[in-house]
């Protein structure tokens, strides 16, 4: 007949976490269990893990060097009675109570013997100064103080008496005060006493909780009798965690061509599993992952017949009342007013126009890029890769985002200055670099731009792959200034009944670079496109001989999908520019137009 197996209670605060791998939406936690080096039959309880156990991940297996047969592994939830407080905590308050009573006690009566002596002093004093008048009869009883001699006229002895109910007197107030002070503490630690004690005297409740355990039942055989204790791995997910990449991104744009990119790469690991992860080797996997900083997306800007507008309705009347007149034929729907503010974050958030991808250098492939690991990185399945961080780590089940370091990369970057003026006069720094690195960079909002040493905005990042390019926005530069004028308007009608009709728009935008080093730019107008081919729009300024279809060097090109205007060109250290920018839009003169934006979206090339 086999022996019962040996019942081992281990609880969850004794066992070591190994390792802990942090997914997007949970976490894979692997823990070590020592055993004693005794051989036999055991059934190993590992008791306390926490609720947000997935019970189906629960695995366990022999540590290295160990001759351990596991035959069984089961996951169990047990309700186990809290004890309430042992009888002997009460014994101990109510003797604790009596002690204290026994102390306030003995003050009061200390003050009360203060307060006597006070008064016969001060009774003494008064005798002595005002001896009683008249005689007391014989029959009549003794006074309580008595009076003593007079001090008469003596002004000297007036003057000693009073200066010893004046001693007298600092000194009982000083003694009072600390006297009352004692007794008032007393009262206090009296009173919580006495509370402790009616809490542990009320008839205890039973309570239970639940106990999320794991049971192993394990057959052991040391190889040798000075085999070191025999320990399992228990592996189990838990949900309620997480992590999300956050970087630094450096740049020094003092370069006299191009400029230094650094970034620090960094985890946010956020842990709500309900346990801490105290001294553990942490690793952060992609698998199965779960705007300051940007400008105004130039948009398509399109002209239209204005829209009819809608007959009022009629409550009644001729022609049978109530009839509504609809849209003319053909007539586009009125569009919806949409507050500036709204227009303008739906452009930052959709930002993707390729106006702003104009970079008249090469950047720099550096295969010899500069990297501090501190996580190494292993390519998993499905384009999955996990970052090991180097260094033990504690993690607590604290909800709150624990920063680690992945590694710090170095780049090559190549800088561009971008604006549309007539949006906002402003020019957004743009940094175009290739991921030269062997760790991929992954997707944020948490991207913080320091700029020349100091903070300036935060932006965001796409998913990039070694070898990938990757471009970004890094805020305003207040060195590169913009200055957007409109000219003229001029209205103008052909013809003696006005079968034409025309509008000019002429602009100027003023650049300026107050930097010590020259920079790259791209300047966007919005040049609107025609929805009918009725409506003519053309271009003055620049002129159609001065577009330029190269892909390097200062040019002016024209977006075939947006119609927007861009040049690209490099200004001297403390240059200035003007820019002329005018164009004519013509439509029948029977007819009104209707101006309006649309998203640039996230389909559109390169302007040839």
């Amino acid at each position: 007949m086999q022996a019962s197996p040996t019942k081992v209670v281990v609880p969850l605060a004794s066992t070591e976490v190994a390792s802990v791998t942090v997914f997007n939406d949970r976490a894979e936690v692997t823990r070590l269990v020592k055993l004693s080096s005794d051989a036999g039959l055991f059934d190993v309880s590992v008791e306390g893990l926490t609720s947000r156990v997935d019970q189906d991940s629960v695995r366990v297996k022999a540590s290295a060097g160990s001759n351990i047969t596991i035959m069984e592994v089961a996951f169990e939830v047990h309700n186990k009675l809290i004890e309430p407080d042992a009888s002997g905590k009460a014994d101990e308050k109510r003797r604790e109570v009596e002690a204290l009573t026994k102390k306030l006690n003995a003050a009061r009566a200390v003050l009360k013997r203060l307060e006597a002596r006070s008064e016969l002093v001060g009774g003494y004093v008064r005798g002595m100064l005002l001896p009683l008048a008249t005689p007391v009869p014989p029959s009549a009883p003794a006074p309580a103080v008595s009076a003593g001699p007079a001090v008469g006229g003596e002004l000297t002895a007036v003057e000693d008496l009073l200066s010893f109910h004046e001693r007298h007197a600092a000194e009982h107030d000083a003694q009072r005060q600390t006297l009352e002070e004692d007794v008032g503490k007393l009262e206090v630690e009296v009173g919580v006493a006495k509370a402790v004690l009616s809490k542990l005297e009320r008839p205890a409740e039973a309570k239970t909780k639940k106990s999320h355990d794991v049971s192993v039942l394990l057959q052991h055989e040391p190889r040798s009798k000075g085999e070191a204790e025999a320990s399992l791995l228990l592996t189990y997910m838990v949900s309620g965690a997480s992590w999300s990449p956050s970087y630094d991104l450096r740049v020094d744009t003092s370069a006299t061509k191009g400029g230094e990119l650094s970034l620090a790469y960094l985890g946010l690991v956020v842990n709500s599993s309900g346990e801490d992860w105290a001294n553990c080797r942490l690793a952060l996997s992609t698998a199965k992952p779960s705007s300051a900083g940007m400008p105004p997306a130039p948009p398509r800007r399109m002209i239209r017949w204005q829209p009819v507008p809608m007959a009022p309705k009629r409550k009644g009347g001729f022609g049978g009342g109530g009839a509504r007149r609809g849209l003319a034929m053909g007539a586009p729907p009125p569009r919806m007013e949409v507050p500036m503010q709204a227009l303008m974050a739906e452009r930052r958030l959709s930002f993707s126009a390729s106006e702003a991808l104009n970079f008249d250098e090469e950047f720099v492939d550096d295969d010899d890029a500069d990297e501090v690991l501190t996580a190494t990185v292993a390519q998993g399945g499905a384009g999955t890769a996990a970052f090991s961080i180097e260094r033990v780590v504690t993690i607590e089940s604290d909800s709150k985002p624990h920063r680690v370091a992945i590694a710090m990369l170095n780049f090559s970057p190549s800088l561009n200055y971008f604006a549309t003026p007539s949006l906002e006069p402003a020019f957004y720094l743009q940094m175009k670099a290739r991921n030269t690195s062997s760790y991929p960079l992954l997707a944020s909002d948490k991207v913080s731009v320091f700029l020349d040493g100091s903070f300036v905005t935060t932006t965001k990042l796409k998913d990039v792959y070694p070898s990938e390019e990757f471009t970004t926005f890094l805020g305003t530069d207040p060195a590169i200034k913009v200055e957007h004028q409109q000219l003229a308007k001029e209205n103008k009608s052909a013809g003696w009944t006005g079968k034409s009709k025309s509008t000019t728009h002429r602009f100027v935008t003023k650049l300026s670079n107050t930097k010590a080093v020259p920079v790259q730019l791209t300047v966007v107008e919005v040049l609107p496109k025609p929805v009918e081919e009725k409506i003519k729009v053309e271009l003055v300024a620049p002129a159609a001989k001065e577009l330029s279809e190269g892909a390097s060097g200062e040019r002016v090109q024209q977006n075939k999908t947006t119609n927007n205007i861009v040049w690209s060109l490099e200004l001297a250290a403390g240059g200035k520019r003007d820019i002329p920018f005018e164009y004519v839009v013509s439509w029948p003169g029977d007819k009104q137009i209707d101006t309006f934006d649309t998203d640039a979206g996230a389909s559109l090339e390169q302007a040839d």
